[in-house]
């Protein structure tokens, strides 16, 4: 009985078969899994390629290409096993597996030696055997197909197993056990066995396609997994900000009461101690050592209120990205306000210059203050004893700001130095290392305002602190 036909209609569905599950798997191309789909695709070609010169197809062409069929069914093979076995670092790295194809590698070339040319329908039949047996381990042990979805990697395997099983019957059906020398023909059972393996190839064809979709269907569980992760790690850290700023606003309103609380007693004391003063000097009895020791109760008040507002400023001005606003003022009156802060018998030895026209800054006005009390605290302590201290106003046009210019007498050869903030080390035990906690909180300020503190010394006996201000 001649099947010529029916196999021609068999090849011709497996051609159509292959033509459609190979657009489906161009798709599902990606970029995770191109590797896969192209060697797959490119294994679907030589496969297709194949059953279009056999014998069956093209009887004219059976002796010239009988053998580069049979090659190019196993070259397809040995490709849909590199296609099953790559992973994402590449193939994966099993002994057996690797064994076994290179035992089909180095077989499927004896398809196209004439000399065994009545044995080619067993060498084809032995090679993809091996090829099977490879492509089922692999698949068993690549965890790049690995997943939820256990249907198409189940369905994958069924089709390698149903393949062994024909493969191995078709063994003892051909030459040298039986008169088929080919794997492929017009007899029963070679049209058998062919529509047997397009039967399975179809089952293959939509195990390897439900593979993809898995694989897809993985990944998409994977980002949303990790972008839920990354969500609530982004709600929990802007949690935490919330609750840092909500401290950071906690502590900062309790530093603002406490200065409040702190300084109000001392400023308090102050005025106490201003009125007990005026009250001496307008007393006509004399108390001996009563005036001394008010100097020296009001001096140390006067430190300490200082240094608490060096704190309190050094404390602000470090504390982070914060910005407080800053305003227009007459630098003269910020000058004489900070004159005023110093004790009575210092800021007597102050004399200050007033410019020609009003000169104005855009400053923070308490930080200002404060900076100007603190070299003027520091320059009377460089001064000559009873010595008066002078203070001035200049614009600076070459920098296009204000220069605050305090200017002493010293007795003193060594010049006082500063240093700058990244150089400066803190510790309980030992002494600063700069020559006044004033004079660096006030080189603080001047750094906030885009300025800087410099100290000149014209001869041995005069220095000058000037602390610039940019407009």
């Amino acid at each position: 009985m001649d099947h010529s036909p029916f196999l021609s209609s068999v090849i011709y569905a497996y051609l159509g078969q292959l033509v459609a599950f190979t657009i489906c798997q161009l798709l599902l191309l990606r970029r995770d899994n191109r590797t896969q789909v192209v060697l797959w695709i490119c294994s679907s070609i030589l496969i297709g390629l194949s059953l279009v010169i056999a014998p069956v197809s093209f009887p004219a062409l059976t002796n010239r290409f009988i053998s580069y069929s049979a090659f190019l069914v196993l070259l397809g093979g040995v490709f849909r096993y590199v296609a099953i076995s790559f992973q994402t670092k590449g193939i994966v790295r099993a002994g057996q597996n690797n064994r076994l194809i290179l035992l089909a590698i180095a077989g499927a070339p004896l398809s196209l030696l004439d000399i065994l040319s009545d044995y080619r329908g067993l060498i084809v039949s032995i090679v993809a055997i091996t090829i099977s047996l490879a492509t089922f381990l692999a698949l068993r042990q690549n965890r790049y197909w690995a997943g939820s979805n256990r249907m198409a990697l189940n369905v994958m395997l069924l089709g390698m197993a149903l393949t062994v099983i024909v493969l191995s019957g078709r063994i003892v059906t051909v030459y040298p056990f039986a008169a088929d020398k080919y794997f492929s023909g017009s007899s029963s059972m070679q049209v058998f066995s062919t529509t047997a393996l397009v039967a399975i190839s179809f089952f293959v064809q939509v195990g390897f396609t439900s593979l993809l979709l898995a694989r897809q269907a993985k990944l998409r569980v994977f980002m949303d997994r990790r972008n839920l992760r990354a969500r609530a790690r982004s709600e929990n850290i802007t949690r935490q900000s919330k609750k840092f700023m909500d401290l950071s606003e906690q502590r900062l309103d309790f530093i603002q009461l406490l200065t409040h609380e702190v300084r109000q007693p001392i400023n308090n004391a102050q005025a106490s101690l201003q009125s007990i003063s005026s009250a001496l000097e307008h007393s006509s009895a004399q108390f001996e050592g009563a005036e001394h020791a008010l100097e020296r109760a009001t001096a140390s008040l006067d430190g300490i209120t200082l240094a608490l507002s060096n704190v309190i400023l050094l404390g602000t001005l470090n504390a982070g990205d914060q910005k407080w606003d800053q305003r227009p003022i007459d630098a003269f009156e910020i000058l004489a306000m900070a004159r005023l802060d110093c004790s009575p018998a210092k800021h007597k030895r102050i004399i200050l210059t007033q410019p020609e026209n009003s000169i104005f800054v855009e400053c923070v006005p308490i930080f200002l203050r404060v900076a100007l009390h603190n070299l003027f605290e520091h320059a009377l302590s460089l001064a000559k004893v009873d010595s008066d201290i002078s203070a001035s106003i200049d614009i600076d046009e070459m920098k296009f700001g204000v220069t605050f210019s305090i200017s002493i007498e010293i007795d003193r050869l060594e010049r006082p130095t500063l240093i700058s903030y990244t150089d400066l080390r803190f510790s309980d035990t030992l002494p600063s290392a700069t020559t006044s906690l004033g004079v660096f909180a006030a080189e603080r300020v001047a750094a906030y305002h885009h300025g800087d503190i410099s100290i000149e010394q014209k001869n041995n006996d005069n220095l000058s602190f000037k602390l610039f201000l940019s407009l």
